[in-house]
């Protein structure tokens, strides 16, 4: 697209890139521009007076992260490439902030929804902090066959305080993230990232049963996928510090089979498979 608008694209390295940033996060694209002009506030209003207009002044303050967007769309270009099949998307980072959907945030999501359908990438928003925004894109691309539900079965115990989300969006299962958690930590209810565990299938909380009846009647998964930590820190290190990396991916396949053949119906999962 940059070539097409006439605007030089040279291939660097990583090096390059790095000094030419200053040691900020680049993500691998940067963007060569003259300085910009910016308008006085006397100059804004004698344009409008010019123009016949009323003068609209619009401030903007405390705008954070604005590479969100173009790093998600970067992704989705990256996954096509490759021939991914879908993308996944948390809705939303923090605990501490208003989760209150906006319009404007609705716009981003409608933008990125765009262009990932150009791709023929398909979008699966993921259980995070903050449900309320998921919900509300669940509700914004209802019918869009692009737009789907990754469940993320240990968030729902940690930030989604156990609500059964899979029950709900279950027609809109794309993406399937299994994990194990211990729930909310703090007595009082309130969220932490730390909570975010990633354990292995039956070392948690979580009530496979449930998880399992539900998956049966959720839309139908090509595979299960499974995002699990190894040697992070707190409870995973004490649960797992003590066995190889060989026998850790062994023991996931055999929890991993355990729920792929519960949910086909092969097994059941009170019976205990060594």
């Amino acid at each position: 697209e940059a070539k097409k608008a006439g605007i030089p694209v040279v291939d660097s390295t990583a090096d390059s890139l790095d000094r030419l940033s200053h040691g900020e996060n680049h993500q691998g694209v940067l963007a060569m521009v003259a300085e910009k002009h910016y308008s006085t506030v006397e100059e804004i209003l004698e344009i409008a007076r010019e123009r016949g207009e009323k003068p609209l002044i619009v401030v903007c303050d405390g705008i954070e992260d604005p590479h969100n967007l173009g790093a998600v769309i970067r992704c989705a270009e990256c996954a096509a490439s490759f021939e991914i099949p879908a993308v996944v998307v948390h809705t939303w980072i923090g605990f501490d902030n208003d989760h209150t959907p906006t319009e404007e945030g609705l716009d981003a999501h409608s933008i990125l929804v765009r262009r990932c359908e150009q791709l023929g990438v398909k979008v699966a928003y993921e259980n995070t902090e903050g449900v309320e925004t998921l919900f509300a894109l669940m509700k914004h691309f209802e019918g869009n066959d692009s737009v789907g539900f990754c469940w993320d079965s240990g968030h729902e115990l940690c930030y989604n305080y156990g609500n059964d989300l899979l029950a709900s969006l279950g027609d809109r299962l794309f993406v399937t993230h299994l994990n194990d958690n211990l729930g909310i930590s703090d007595p009082t209810g309130k969220t932490y990232f730390t909570d975010d565990l990633h354990l292995l299938p039956f070392d948690g909380k979580v009530d496979w049963n449930r998880a399992v009846k539900n998956l049966k009647t959720a839309r139908k998964q090509e595979y299960l996928n499974f995002e699990l930590k190894f040697l992070s820190n707190g409870i995973c290190r004490k649960l797992y510090s003590g066995i190889s990396v060989e026998d850790y991916v062994c023991e996931a396949y055999k929890r991993a089979k355990r729920v792929l053949d519960a949910a086909n119906g092969k097994t059941d999962l009170t019976e205990r498979t060594e």
